[in-house]
C-alpha cells in the first residue's frame, strides 16, 4: 500500500503554482483547482479505447488530476467526445505523431506530476499512488507500472539493452512480452535503464531539466523517442522505475486508427531505430547497463553491470549524474577558453608529454629519438614519472637534451586492482601532471613505448592551422600481432579508431584531464577523454596520413 500523501502534496502545489498567461483562458472552475497531476493522453482516432480509458480514470483516480488530451484531427466522433470532458483539450488538425503530442500537452501541463498515457489503456482502483510514491524521490525521473495486454499477459515491464547484428549491447528490447504474470521474474521494483512511455509518472521539473521529446530525430509518427528521453534522463544521474504494484492494461496499437497508419509505423519504427543507435553509440557501456549483475533473460546477452568497486557493482545511476555534471561544467570552460584565445605565433611551441614506468630503455632508445628527430623544431618534452624505480632519470639525463623535463612522482597513481581495468586507465595520474607541467601552445601525447613518424607534429599542426581546427588526429601503423601492423584511424572520431599518440591539441583544452575513474564507465581514459572533447564541441579535424607506430604494448602500467 503506498503512503502517498495526496493532501499535504497538493495543497503545496497549489499554493506554489504560477499561473502562465494562456490560463487566463481557462473555464473559471478548471482554473481555480490546481491539479496535482496532469495526466497527457495522445488521440488520433480510436474512440472506444479513448472513451474506456478516460472512464476508468475518473472511476480509479482520487480527484487530484487534470485530463490534457491532444486530439490528432480525429474525424471519428472524438473531437464531439472531448467537448464533453471537463479538462485541457489540444486540437491539431492533421495528426503530429506521438513525440510532438506529448510535448504540446508538457506546453499546458499545470500538474506538479505528469502521467503519460496512451489511450488504448485502461487503469484499476490504485494504480496512480505507487506511481506519485516512486517519481516523489529525488533520483527518480520516472515511474512505470506492470503493463498487462488484453489477455491479462505482460506487454510491458522495462527495457534492458542487448546485442544485435548492428550494434554491441545498445539495442532496445521491451522485455518478457506476452509473459503471464507468474512466470515473470520477482515482480517487485526494479531500476531499468529505460520503459515506454505508454504509462509514466514523472516530476514536471525532471521534464523541464532534460527537455522535451526529441520530435525532430524521430520521425512520424514516433518510436523510440521515449527510450531516447529516459537514457538522458538517466545520463543526468535520474533512475527509472518499474513498481508491479501499479497495474494497468495496455491493448497497443489501438492509437493506430487504420491499416494505413500501421504501416506508417512500421516504417518509422525501422528508421528511428537506426537514429536511435546513431545517438547514443558513442555513450559509456554502462549507461545501458542493468543494475543488478545477477539478471538473466531468455539466455540472451543482456547489458548489465560488470563492474565493481572493493568487491561491490557500482552504482550507475549516480556515477552517471557526476559525470554529466563534469561534462556541462568542461562545455562552460571550453567557452572560456575560446573567449580568452590569443594571437599565437606562426611556429609556436609544441609539448610532448610522456608518461612513463619503469620503461627506461624503451624509452630512450625508441620513443624520445623518434620526438627529438621531428622535422618541427620548436619543441619540448615533459617526461613524468609514475614513480619509476629503474634507471629512467639516468637514461634521460645522459641524453643530454635541455629540450626535455623529467619529473618523478614521488607516490605512486592510486589504481584499480583489476588487471583489465587498471589497464584502461593506467598512466593518468603522471599524464595529467604532464599536462600541468606543458608550457606549450599546443599538447601532443605519446606512451612511452610508440614513436612518431618525423612530420607528426609539422603535419598536423600545418593541418590544424590550415581547417582552424582546436583538436587534430591522423593515422597509426598499430601492431596487432608480432610484427603485424594494420593502418588504424578514421572520421568521424569513434572508439577503436582513434589513439592517443595520434593526436595533437591546442593547450586551452587543458582543462580536459584525464579522468581516473572511466574505468567505471567501461571506458579507457584516451578515448574518454577523446570523447567528453567530441561531445563539447571541441572544433576536431582527421588527417588522413600515418604520424605514429603504435608497438604491441611489452609492458603496463602497474605491471
Amino acid at each position: 500500500m503506498s503512503a502517498f500523501d495526496f493532501s499535504s502534496e497538493r495543497l503545496r502545489h497549489a499554493a506554489e503554482h504560477e499561473p502562465e498567461p494562456w490560463e487566463d483562458d481557462l473555464p473559471p472552475t478548471l482554473k481555480a483547482r490546481v491539479p496535482l497531476v496532469s495526466v497527457i493522453i495522445p488521440v488520433s482516432g480510436g474512440l472506444d479505447f479513448t472513451r474506456e480509458c478516460v472512464d476508468s480514470l475518473q472511476a480509479h483516480t482520487q480527484p487530484v488530476f487534470e485530463l490534457v488530451v491532444v486530439d490528432n484531427g480525429s474525424d471519428d466522433g472524438t473531437p464531439e467526445y472531448l467537448d464533453t470532458l471537463e479538462g485541457i483539450t489540444i486540437r491539431n488538425e492533421t495528426n503530429l505523431g506521438f513525440p510532438k503530442s506529448i510535448n504540446q500537452g508538457l506546453s499546458r501541463a499545470r500538474g506538479k506530476y505528469v502521467c503519460l498515457l496512451n489511450n488504448d489503456t485502461r487503469v484499476f482502483p490504485g494504480w496512480l499512488e505507487p506511481l506519485l510514491e516512486d517519481a516523489s524521490r529525488s533520483d527518480v525521473a520516472s515511474a512505470g507500472p506492470l503493463q498487462l495486454d488484453g489477455d491479462g499477459n505482460v506487454w510491458h515491464i522495462g527495457t534492458i539493452f542487448v546485442p544485435d547484428n548492428r550494434v554491441s549491447a545498445r539495442y532496445p528490447l521491451h522485455i518478457c512480452l506476452g509473459y503471464p504474470p507468474e512466470l515473470v521474474m520477482p515482480l517487485e521494483n526494479r531500476e531499468f535503464p529505460a520503459m515506454n512511455f505508454a504509462c509514466c509518472v514523472s516530476r514536471k521539473e525532471v521534464f523541464d531539466e532534460i527537455g522535451p521529446l526529441d520530435s525532430r530525430r524521430y520521425s512520424f509518427p514516433g518510436y523510440f523517442e521515449d527510450v531516447d528521453w529516459m537514457l538522458r534522463a538517466r545520463e543526468a544521474g535520474y533512475r527509472n522505475l518499474f513498481d508491479p504494484r501499479s497495474t494497468i492494461v495496455h491493448y497497443g496499437g489501438g492509437g493506430l486508427a487504420s491499416p494505413e497508419m500501421k504501416a506508417t509505423a512500421e516504417a518509422a519504427k525501422e528508421r528511428n531505430i537506426k537514429r536511435f543507435l546513431e545517438r547514443w553509440h558513442d555513450s559509456p557501456p554502462v549507461l545501458f547497463q542493468l543494475p543488478d549483475p545477477g539478471f538473466e533473460f531468455e539466455d540472451r546477452d543482456v547489458s548489465r553491470v560488470k563492474v565493481e568497486e572493493q568487491g561491490v557493482p557500482i552504482d550507475i545511476t549516480p556515477l552517471l549524474g557526476n559525470k554529466k555534471r563534469q561534462f556541462q561544467r568542461e562545455q562552460e570552460l571550453l567557452a572560456v577558453a575560446r573567449a580568452l584565445r590569443a594571437d599565437e605565433d606562426e611556429r609556436p611551441l609544441v609539448s610532448v608529454l610522456i608518461p612513463t614506468y619503469n620503461n627506461a630503455r624503451i624509452l630512450t632508445e625508441l620513443t624520445l629519438p623518434s620526438v627529438l628527430n621531428q622535422t618541427y623544431k620548436n619543441i619540448e618534452v615533459v617526461i613524468v614519472g609514475d614513480q619509476c624505480v629503474d634507471d629512467t632519470a639516468a637514461r634521460i639525463a645522459a641524453l643530454g637534451d635541455d629540450r626535455i623535463t623529467f619529473l618523478n612522482l614521488e607516490e605512486r597513481g592510486s589504481y584499480p586492482e583489476d588487471p583489465w581495468n587498471r589497464w584502461r586507465v593506467a598512466g593518468v595520474v603522471p599524464m595529467n601532471r604532464c599536462i600541468e607541467l606543458a608550457r606549450g601552445t599546443w599538447l601532443a601525447p605519446l606512451d612511452d613505448d610508440d614513436e612518431f613518424t618525423p612530420w607528426h607534429v609539422d603535419s598536423l599542426m600545418t593541418f590544424a592551422s590550415r581547417n582552424d581546427r582546436e583538436f587534430v588526429y591522423g593515422k597509426v601503423r598499430m601492431e596487432k600481432d608480432p610484427g603485424v601492423f594494420e593502418e588504424v584511424g578514421s572520421y568521424p572520431a569513434k572508439h577503436g579508431h582513434i589513439t592517443r599518440m595520434a593526436v595533437l591539441y591546442h593547450s586551452m583544452l587543458s582543462f580536459f584531464k584525464y579522468d581516473i575513474e572511466s574505468w567505471k564507465l567501461e571506458e579507457p581514459a584516451d578515448w574518454n577523454m577523446s570523447r567528453r572533447m567530441k561531445e563539447s564541441g571541441v572544433k576536431m579535424g582527421f588527417l588522413d596520413r600515418v604520424v605514429g607506430v603504435h608497438y604491441r604494448e611489452r609492458t603496463r602500467f602497474g605491471a
